[in-house]
């Protein structure tokens, strides 16, 4: 799994198949926390996580909802690694 963390922008690409940006919601020398919130009717969604700066320790939950049938959540715990800009 490929996750781009863009902390000038403030946001985390890259879970599950959400493709919207989820935005870094606090941001301090060790912990980046990450929450995205959206309600429709009949659906809704929230991603939410945190990475620990230090130790690249990424932790990452996505729920959704539709209607009254369908409740999904996929837990991630995941270990990031820097990459190397290419230019």
């Amino acid at each position: 799994m490929g996750i781009i963390v863009d902390l000038t922008a403030r946001t985390v690409n890259g879970l599950d198949s959400w493709s919207n940006p989820i935005p870094i919601t606090s941001l301090t020398e060790t912990i980046a926390t990450f929450e995205y919130d959206e309600h429709r009717p009949n659906f809704q969604v929230k991603v939410y996580g945190l990475i620990n700066r230090v130790t690249g320790d990424m932790s990452a939950s996505i729920e959704r909802e539709a209607g009254t049938l369908i409740k999904l959540r996929s837990i991630y715990s995941l270990k990031c690694k820097p990459t190397k800009r290419v230019f």
